[in-house]
């Protein structure tokens, strides 16, 4: 490792401690710094030893946050708290340990002596241990690799979502080692390795690029034999003890001599503030331990300060004249410079995957001519001239259909209001009659809608400002740098805000990814213009949460904010009714107490809704009214279905924000028995580095017995309990006391799922965790990991046998832990009430009948009829002389093929298409001809959608194509000209038929297959495009 350029301890100053190895007077912010240094200082590596596994851990965790290729920890193994079927932190660890002892230089192992002297480790490791290199552009032979991997222990699958497993497809290797955080993908050109990335195990996509990557492993053989202690097998490396006397560290190494330094260490109490560097003479070494918070980044670097790792807190080192300051020790509050909502422009086709490859047998599917039936599984059928995969739904009295891959648009899975829906009778006229009642009702709906927004299409009575934030008063106090998905939502707002209509607008994206950002920015351009904003929130504490985020970053600016909800006194409710009608608020947030009839707002010019589907159904008709003169805002974390979003396309706009904050990490998600020395490790680990813990217990009447426990064990912290029952004088103190950082430890019920948004909150403890749906468990697992910090989450489970669903729950919430996953939560936990009444219609009785796919499906062809008429786009029936399927050679697991064929049944565009190819080509390798054949076949259906042609044959001899009318042509002659004239080296002649039907048919002769595919691309513009 290469020596730091102007360290913070100085040269002679580590040699001093390398010859004397004592030194006492630390803060543990300076011992983290010294050890870095050092063990680049010696090029060597070193061992720290604790006295308990907890003190151990808690270092390491602030440790990383400082120089992450600086540490590593080799924790004590702890038996009876490990789930079957479930990963386990400490062997990572600990093999990441091994590895990087013997193959990296300058690293400082952190341990306990009861975890160096466990006999765990062979004795041969250093000669046995094999390293392999992969660098783009290198020829390597895949069967020596794959060898490789087999004689480490690792196992083979279709695909790769655990560590120890590897994937071989084709072209396409995917590795996931068990010290790695993420598993690697290579890409081979035959025996040249194309690409190298790291990918996300639950999107299964690339999300970082390499150029070269080196895998170290020892192979299985030897970890049977030859076990001793880690010390003794490195025994050539330095074992350094720790004490603590009363919060002054020591560094030993035996020696009696001690270096004594002393050290000033600088809490955030001291109150350094801006213009600290004037309490310090000219010649004072200024280091800045880094900050996400842009702001604090641009003033220490006009200060001439260095940049060096995230540190808590700074210290002052008297003998060098040497500050290092923090953050912390500039601010008063961290949870001030939070983390404020992000997200993302997501694929809404992720639910729709989800609804068919997630089918379990028995459970009920919805088929669009024959309606609900059961799903029996995919079964192989020989037809007539061909065979292939099915899926096999049954009916009542016995009856089956078998429904091949390919049409699949026909059929999703049934969610609805009913559990147990009625399985419909082949030949019975009910499904009939469900779906006529269903759409009767639904163009009701759908006129209403359209009379709705066609109200809003007329000009607003004002025009906003021109000028969206003050010469950018508002954005430079953003303490983060803006995604790219976030900017355009913001200039999306913007432009609304700027056009003559009203703006409706919904925000869609991940917990934690910035909505709330774009309503501030929202909010303040309607001030700007002496308009009122309302911000209507469904739960109490979310308006509690948006009430200080809007203080801390208006009120600076001059901007008046209210609260309305049930944290506020009556009288303090009247005063702020008062202050609105007098013009005094500029912006009024609250709960539905916004929508009673008292509540009278002058001069209201924007409403912001959060979450609106979490309202009920006499609160949406309220919002609804609002909806007419008023512009509209909505922020939603709950995913939006491909098909509901195209049935508002032209209704309401829609931006969806994608991109996670660059600083956020993935959160660390481990599955264990409930342990009380597991619970106190983590909460330590987290205190120590001065972070807050939420602990979810949902038994309201044992909260008092789990918040004594905690106490018991920890003198200094401040542990506080919440439910939902409490009343609103007992909650609004301790929920506010944990906003501000004054409460450690927040023992709750799930009144904590939405709403608290606390940079500093970055563990949570969820107990019982096996009785939490999946939605809910990802949505409470969201309010942890909003900052640059490495967030965890333990889900505790009893000791005893998990059942089938509770373990799979419980293994998806473990997988899912990359940044925007909630889209990969099924979408069995949608909300089908609020969805059914998004706009504040009560649809739940029609979704119930045909289920919520079908439904908006029904809904969008019905808004689409209104607007257009009946002209509705029908696709041609194409005909293929060849086979066009998904290759069970090339995607070997089944539900994976089901996966795609499933997606390919609802692709809409032909960037839809090409999305779908870059995923299939990143994830199995270069295509087959016959799974290409099927993607032309989905491109040519929507090239062609709409056009005069109704049926397209590609044959190997030429082209078929069937006209259904004259299309874009004025009249036949037209038609017989253009054909004419239109010129390609592909066709050999043309010729007119006639089909049974009396359907004028064009036949185009070609060489082959192939030829006939690129005249049909080439025959767009004579079809599609109006001849000028």
């Amino acid at each position: 490792m290469k020596q730091k350029e102007n360290p913070v301890f100085s040269k002679q100053l580590l040699d001093d401690f390398i010859d004397r190895s004592f030194l006492s007077g630390l803060t543990k912010e300076a011992l983290v710094v010294f050890l870095s240094e050092l063990v680049t200082r010696l090029s060597k590596n070193i061992f720290l030893e604790f006295e308990t596994n907890d003190e151990a851990f808690s270092f390491y965790r602030s440790a990383v946050e400082y120089n992450e290729k600086s540490f590593l920890f080799y924790p004590e193994s702890l038996p009876g708290v490990s789930v079957p079927g479930f990963r386990t932190e400490e062997a990572r660890f600990q093999k990441e340990s091994v590895v990087g002892l013997v193959s990296e230089i300058g690293v400082c192992c952190i341990g306990t002596g009861v975890s160096f002297s466990e006999k765990k480790t062979s004795q041969r490791i250093k000669k046995e241990i094999k390293k392999t290199s992969f660098s783009i552009g290198e020829n390597i032979d895949i069967s020596d690799v794959l060898t490789f991997l087999i004689k480490s222990g690792y196992q083979k699958s279709d695909l790769v979502y655990e560590p120890g497993y590897y994937s071989n497809r084709g072209d396409v290797l995917d590795v996931f080692p068990d010290h790695f955080k993420k598993p690697f993908r290579l890409s081979f050109d035959f025996d040249c390795i194309e690409s190298i990335s790291s990918f996300d195990v639950s999107s299964q996509l690339t999300d970082k690029n390499h150029k070269k990557i080196t895998l170290k492993e020892f192979f299985k053989n030897i970890e049977v034999v030859d076990k001793n202690e880690l010390k003794v097998v490195f025994g050539e490396y330095p074992v350094y003890g720790f004490s603590n006397n009363n919060g002054v560290l020591s560094l030993l190494g035996g020696q009696e001599n001690p270096l004594n330094t002393s050290f000033l260490s600088i809490e955030k109490n001291f109150g350094l503030g801006l213009g600290f560097e004037k309490k310090y003479d000219s010649e004072t070494r200024l280091f800045f331990a880094s900050s996400e918070n842009k702001r604090l980044k641009k003033y220490a670097l006009k200060k001439d300060c260095k940049n060096i790792g995230f540190l808590k807190t700074g210290f002052y080192l008297k003998e060098t004249k040497t500050l290092v300051f923090s953050a912390l020790d500039l601010v008063e509050k961290e949870n001030k410079l939070g983390f404020k909502e992000k997200n993302k422009n997501f694929d809404m086709d992720i639910l729709d995957r989800n609804s068919i490859t997630t089918l379990q047998i028995g459970e009920y599917i919805v088929h669009r001519s024959f309606g609900v039936g059961i799903f029996n599984g995919l079964v192989f059928k020989d037809e007539i001239g061909r065979s292939g995969e099915s899926i096999e739904i049954g009916y009542g009295d016995g009856a089956r259909v078998f429904v091949s891959l390919d049409q699949l648009s026909l059929v999703h899975r049934y969610i609805g209001t009913k559990k147990e829906p009625k399985v419909s009778t082949l030949g019975s006229k009910r499904w009939k009659n469900e779906l006529l009642k269903t759409k009767k009702a639904v163009n009701l709906f759908a006129k209403e809608l359209i009379s709705l927004y066609t109200e809003k299409n007329n000009k607003r009575p004002f025009r906003y400002l021109e000028d969206n934030d003050l010469d950018g008063a508002l954005s430079d106090s953003f303490s983060f740098v803006e995604t790219q998905d976030q900017m355009k939502a913001i200039n999306d707002v913007y432009e609304d805000m700027n056009s003559e209509k009203p703006m409706d607008r919904l925000i869609c994206g991940d917990v934690g990814f910035g909505k709330t950002e774009v309503a501030i920015r929202a909010v303040f351009k309607s001030c700007l213009s002496k308009k009122v904003s309302v911000l209507l929130c469904p739960t109490t504490i979310l308006a509690d949460q948006h009430y200080i985020t809007c203080k801390e970053r208006l009120s600076p600016l001059g901007v008046t904010i209210g609260l309305l909800s049930r944290f506020r006194s009556k009288k303090e409710q009247s005063e702020t009714l008062k202050d609105l009608v007098n013009n005094k608020i500029d912006v009024l947030v609250g709960t539905h107490r916004l929508l009673s009839s008292d509540v009278k707002i002058p001069n209201l010019g924007l409403l912001i809704v959060d979450e609106e589907h979490r309202f009920g159904v006499k609160h949406k008709e309220k919002i609804r009214e609002f909806k007419t003169h008023l512009d509209i805002l909505t922020l939603t974390a709950t995913p939006i279905p491909r098909t509901l979003q195209q049935s508002l396309v032209g209704l309401r706009s829609l931006s969806t924000i994608l991109t996670p904050p660059k600083s956020r990490k993935p959160i660390f998600t481990s599955v264990r028995y409930f342990d009380w020395e597991l619970i106190f490790s983590n909460i330590k680990a987290e205190v120590d580095r001065g972070g807050q813990v939420y602990f979810l217990h949902n038994d309201i009447k044992s909260i008092p017995i789990i918040i004594n426990k905690i106490k018991n064990k920890f003198d200094s912290v401040v542990v506080e309990g919440v439910n939902g029952k409490m009343a609103s004088r007992e909650l609004e103190p301790v929920v506010l006391s944990f906003f501000s950082g004054k409460i450690d430890i927040l023992v709750c019920t799930t009144i904590i799922e939405s709403g608290l948004d606390i940079t500093n909150a970055n563990t949570i403890i969820i107990n019982n965790a096996q009785d939490f749906g999946l939605s809910q468990l990802y949505q409470i697992r969201g309010r942890v990991g909003r900052g640059k910090k490495q967030a965890h989450c333990l889900l505790l489970v009893p000791q005893k046998p998990l059942s089938q669903n509770a373990h799979q729950r419980l293994k998806a919430v473990e997988q899912n832990n990359a940044l925007g996953s909630g889209y990969n939560i099924s979408l069995e936990d949608l909300e089908i009430r609020g969805a059914g009444s998004l706009f504040g219609y009560k649809q739940s009785g029609n979704i119930s009948m045909v289920g919520f796919e079908l439904y908006c499906e029904i809904l969008k062809d019905e808004v689409d009829k209104i607007k257009t008429g009946d002209n509705k786009k029908i696709e041609p029936v194409v005909f293929l002389d060849t086979v066009a399927e998904i290759n069970e050679t090339y995607i070997k697991s089944r539900s994976v093929r089901v996966d795609f064929y499933f997606q390919l049944s609802r692709v809409k565009t032909k960037e839809d298409i090409l999305f779908l190819r870059e995923e299939v080509v990143d994830r199995f390798g270069p295509i087959p001809k016959e799974f290409n054949f099927l993607l032309n076949v989905a491109l040519i259906k929507i090239i062609f959608r709409g056009s005069c042609l109704i049926k397209i044959k590609i044959m190997d001899s030429g082209l078929f194509l069937t006209l259904g009318g004259l299309g874009l042509f004025n009249k036949i002659e037209d038609l017989f000209d253009s054909v004419s004239s239109f010129k390609n080296e592909s066709i050999l002649n043309h010729h007119y038929e006639k089909d049974k039907e009396n359907n004028l048919v064009i036949v185009f002769s070609t060489k082959n297959l192939e030829t006939s595919f690129h005249l049909l691309f080439e025959c767009e513009d004579l079809f599609t495009k109006k001849n000028e």
